[in-house]
């Protein structure tokens, strides 16, 4: 038996921005818990819609903003990732499992459907191994195993290929580095100022460059040799009479004063900080308490179904 899941990452909701690092994770056939990841070496070969509808302006190129969005996370060196461009093709972003990781403006409202500024619809399998194959005879090796990913933007929203990004429109190519993070398997992180924070501004384009909380994030999923030298903070966050503390945004700072990476507690309390250069670091525990909800992160509520956040402390530090 093969099921495959669709799942529907919504991006960058229209509010002001949020503050860890969540991967994309999904339960599998087996009622394991499994990172949803494209192979290990594999090339992931994207395609674009190139027609550019009226709702996008600028003076950059559309191709060229999306060309520069899949280089930023091909560069992290801490990850294994690989990009290579296919054809441009005039087809439809989902619904429907294609073959095609296609990215594209151009959706009408309908089809589109989402208040969001940007989808990504990630197809996955929950279980994989010997035999196992999808419904065009490619292999399944693994569960959680990305096999397709589509990108589309919201129509009924202006957005700017200019590298300032005027006030009344949205940047571009924050949007789509975001979005590509969802390809690759990352949900959104609690870090404001991240590329995978899950809102952001008019005329803000801040997002369209990495932060150490994003590359840690791709990295965990993708790691290089580089990154499995790299150390680790791991911890278990307890209320004063003891009890497990799920949904706690537990951040590490640096000796400059800088947040560098984060977790969520899972219904443990328990976290796991990668990623970390060496140095010293303090650690403090916030409330999941706006702006950055469960409802935030996809990932979290299906992967713990039932389990309520627990946001009645205030921060401490460690």
């Amino acid at each position: 038996m093969k099921n495959i899941i669709r799942i529907l990452l919504a991006s960058f909701i229209l509010v002001t921005p949020v503050w860890a690092y969540v991967t994309s994770r999904t339960i599998s056939v087996d009622g394991n818990i499994v990172q949803k990841k494209w192979k290990n070496g594999f090339t992931i070969l994207w395609r674009m819609n190139p027609t550019v509808p009226s709702n996008i302006t600028g003076s950059r190129e559309q191709a060229e903003v999306f060309r520069t969005s899949f280089a930023k996370w091909q560069a992290v060196s801490t990850a294994s990732i690989s990009f290579t461009e296919g054809s441009p093709t005039a087809a439809n972003v989902g619904p429907g499992y294609d073959q095609i990781n296609l990215i594209s403006s151009n959706v009408s409202v309908a089809q589109y459907g989402s208040g969001a500024l940007g989808l990504t619809l990630v197809s996955s399998f929950d279980v994989g191994g010997a035999g196992v194959i999808d419904e065009f005879g490619r292999n399944v090796e693994f569960p959680g195993q990305i096999m397709e990913a589509d990108i589309m933007f919201n129509p009924q929203e202006l957005f700017s290929t200019n590298p300032t990004t005027p006030t009344e429109r949205y940047d571009l190519e924050s949007v789509a580095v975001h979005e590509i993070g969802h390809l690759l398997g990352l949900d959104h992180t609690s870090i404001v100022g991240s590329t995978m924070f899950p809102t952001i501004g008019a005329g803000l384009n801040y997002a369209k460059t990495l932060s150490t909380d994003d590359t840690a994030g791709v990295s965990s999923i993708y790691p290089s040799s580089s990154f499995n030298s790299k150390g680790s903070i791991s911890g278990t966050i307890r209320t004063m009479t003891n009890t497990p503390v799920y949904g706690a945004i537990v951040v590490a700072v640096n000796s400059s004063g800088a947040p560098v990476a984060s977790a969520i507690t899972n219904p443990s309390g328990q976290y796991t900080i990668a990623g970390l250069d060496a140095g010293s670091y303090t650690v403090y525990a916030e409330p999941m308490d706006r702006p950055l909800e469960i409802g935030n992160l996809s990932t979290l509520t299906l992967i713990y179904p039932g389990q309520q956040v627990f946001s009645s402390f205030t921060t401490r530090y460690r």
